[in-house]
């Protein structure tokens, strides 16, 4: 299996957006509650979820990454592979993998709990109650395999 790399430049340019935004969502938290001292509160547990979920995300893709590495030679695999959308922003693949049966885009993730999935409704199970997703991962990878065609 090869390794896929990309431009350190993207890369950074990349980090820089996605600070921009968690920078942009604390500031969304802090307006919310004014200052008031819960709020300093709020904006650390927002950020302790943002870290871990990161952790998590780069522990399944690392571990998918390993599995998937038994592949043969001739195929290609990156994590975290940048690429631009039609709207002139870069958006992330989780693992892109080329070879002799194709091209494929995988969208991972480390989700705890019950979920469901019927076409492109997702749905989260909280107690008794089924609670549909906003952002699937259907939705993201179709919007992946459009923004690689381009």
């Amino acid at each position: 299996m090869q390794k896929i790399s990309q431009s350190p430049d993207l890369k950074t340019f990349f980090a820089q957006e996605i600070e921009k935004k968690k920078a942009s969502q604390t500031q969304e938290i802090y307006a919310r509650v004014e200052n008031n001292p819960l709020g300093y509160f709020a904006v650390g547990v927002h950020q302790f979820k943002n870290f871990r979920n990161q952790v998590q995300g780069n522990i399944g893709e690392s571990f998918i990454a390993l599995l998937l590495s038994q592949l043969p030679k001739t195929w290609a695999m990156g994590k975290n592979i940048l690429i631009p959308t039609r709207s002139q922003k870069l958006t992330e693949i989780d693992l892109l993998i080329v070879g002799t049966k194709g091209i494929f885009l995988m969208e991972i993730k480390t989700w705890k709990g019950s979920f469901s999935a019927y076409a492109d409704r997702w749905k989260r199970r909280e107690g008794s109650r089924w609670i549909p997703l906003q952002n699937s991962p259907t939705q993201q990878s179709l919007y992946h395999q459009k923004a690689f065609q381009i």
